[in-house]
């Protein structure tokens, strides 16, 4: 949830930085400032939201593929995420810019990423409470968790941090 926040939020950041850029002071600054000014002032612009945006389909992998889970949830999981890149792509690119304009396009990407991030938030929140709260997780019931006392290890998730 925090890194689709995050895309949100840094899709802000990039049309904040745009406009800047597109004003005559930064754009006298960037006829003298050589392909590496003009490449750091884009990267300025763009990578908090890209660096968010490619962080979420590995930490969704890590909290939902288990070891014996790969091959069904890894492809759906794939798949989703390639679908919505399409989708994206072709509003983007072909329709929504024409209908709303750029600015408005791109707070629509954002406004959506920051409400997806919020709903994967509440989600979380969500489901930690209702584990807390379940009698089976007190009693060890379900299979991916321990019973109290024991040491029974849960599920090794397919990614490790620092993998």
């Amino acid at each position: 949830g925090l890194l689709e926040l995050g895309a949100g939020l840094g899709a802000f950041w990039s049309l904040g930085c745009f406009r800047v850029l597109a004003s005559d002071s930064a754009q006298a600054w960037l006829a003298v400032a050589g392909p590496v000014g003009r490449s750091a002032a884009i990267a300025v612009a763009l990578l908090p939201a890209t660096l968010c945006l490619g962080a979420t389909l590995p930490a969704i992998a890590q909290a939902l593929i288990t070891t014996g889970s790969v091959g069904h949830r890894g492809g759906l999981l794939y798949a989703i995420n390639t679908l919505g890149g399409v989708l994206g792509t072709v509003a983007m690119g072909f329709g929504l810019p024409a209908m709303i304009g750029v600015s408005t396009s791109y707070g629509v990407a954002a406004g959506a990423s920051i409400l997806a991030g919020l709903g994967a938030l509440a989600l979380s929140l969500r489901q930690q409470e209702a584990v807390s709260y379940s009698p089976l997780y007190e009693r060890g019931v379900r299979g991916d968790l321990p019973s109290p006392g024991t040491t029974k290890s849960p599920p090794t998730p397919l990614c490790k941090r620092g993998d």
